[in-house]
């Protein structure tokens, strides 16, 4: 809202905004209709006037008549009559006539201070105080032993329309707001804050659904759903601790089995340490076995082939001996079949046969007597490749 200044003078202004100022100007009865006319201005910093609006008011002005209302951004330009109503906003005017049988106060004339103004939220009490008609101050600003500003509350309360306190300061020092109060007061270097009913009993302060109360800018209602969420975990908690303890226990019964458990491998491992050493020699002595079975059985190898060769002639040799006693077998049986005459000659033809293998035997003989006790026999013999031969004495 725009910050409005009176200004006596030749005119009666109010600052506009940053560095303007808000001039209202006389201008006469300028079309002789008997009424007086007015121009609304803005001026600059560098002193340049615009023209915002004229006007005529049928009430004209008079001395501590005009006023400006601050929170409507409203100046009220006053005569004997009524008043004519500048809108800083809409730059328009409109009019209002005092009510009948009454007469308009006459203020003082206004300094340009503020006496009470409105900045967002915030009320501010001017350097001027704020009075009763008796003259009484009713609000009025002041400093505090540190040096700080403050503002006062005068000795009178501040009544509402209906006659209801709205804010006292009893003589204990309590400040009271409303008529069952909501009480304040500072006691042994604490403010407190509590509220009483008619009976000036204390009463439970209720804080409105929709309207949460901070400390330090942090929410109460929150607090308040934070500590039943701590307390459900702290409960969740509880159970869990228990839970951990008997946890706790039987690890700690697990923790002596694996001391000995440990205990134990210490022991296997020094072992184990041993007969790795001892395997690690004995890979050492296999690897060098190795190589040498390797060169064994690459000399093996070589043995094998020439044995393999030797077997085949052998399998050879043995096929054709085979061949040979089979034939031999044969003759022998042809040549026994040929039957000699025991005087003069004789011939004849035998024949043999043996496992699939046959032969064919010739002989001659010849045989005689040296005397009648003495006789002889010889005889001749072929079949294949066996030749035999014999000579006999008989006595």
């Amino acid at each position: 809202m725009k910050k409005l200044f009176l200004l006596f003078c030749f005119c009666i202004g109010t600052v506009y905004g940053a560095g303007e100022t808000l001039m209202v100007k006389s201008l006469g009865d300028t079309d002789g209709n008997g009424v007086n006319e007015f121009s609304m201005n803005k001026v600059s910093s560098d002193g340049v006037v615009t023209l915002l609006l004229e006007f005529e008011s049928q009430y004209g002005t008079c001395a501590g008549c005009s006023f400006v209302n601050e929170y409507e951004g409203k100046f009220y330009l006053g005569g004997s009559n009524g008043f004519a109503i500048y809108d800083v906003a809409t730059n328009t005017v409109s009019y209002q006539a005092a009510p009948a049988g009454s007469l308009l106060t006459r203020q003082m004339l206004w300094n340009g201070d503020e006496v009470v103004s409105k900045s967002n939220d915030d009320i501010t009490i001017g350097s001027s105080d704020l009075k009763a008609s008796d003259g009484t101050t009713l609000v009025s600003n002041s400093t505090d032993t540190d040096g700080d500003a403050i503002t006062v509350i005068g000795s009178n309360e501040l009544v509402g329309e209906n006659g209801n306190t709205l804010i006292s300061e009893e003589e204990n020092g309590e400040i009271h707001i409303g008529e069952n109060s909501l009480v304040t007061v500072e006691k042994d270097g604490v403010q407190l804050l509590y509220a009483t009913d008619a009976n000036d009993e204390q009463i439970d302060i209720n804080i409105k659904a929709g309207t949460d109360l901070l400390v330090d800018g942090k929410s109460v209602t929150q607090a308040l759903t934070d500590i039943a969420t701590n307390k459900t975990n702290i409960a969740t908690n509880t159970t869990n601790i228990a839970t951990n303890a008997t946890g706790i226990a039987t690890n700690k019964t697990n923790i002596a089995t694996n001391t000995t458990n440990i205990a134990t491998n210490t022991a296997g491992i020094a072992t184990n340490k041993t007969n790795i050493a001892t395997n690690t020699t004995n890979i050492a002595t296999n690897t060098t076995g190795i190589a040498n079975n390797v060169v064994r059985l690459d000399n093996l190898a070589a043995l094998a082939a020439s044995n393999t060769s030797r077997i085949e002639g052998l399998e050879t040799l043995t096929g054709l001996m085979q061949n040979e006693y089979r034939s031999g077998i044969a003759s022998s049986i042809a040549l026994s079949q040929i039957q000699y005459a025991a005087s003069g000659f004789s011939i004849g033809v035998g024949h043999g046969e043996f496992k699939n293998k046959d032969e064919m035997a010739v002989g001659i003989g010849y045989g005689g007597q040296f005397n009648e006790d003495v006789g002889f026999q010889f005889q001749f013999g072929t079949s294949g490749d066996s030749t035999g031969f014999g000579f006999t004495v008989n006595f």
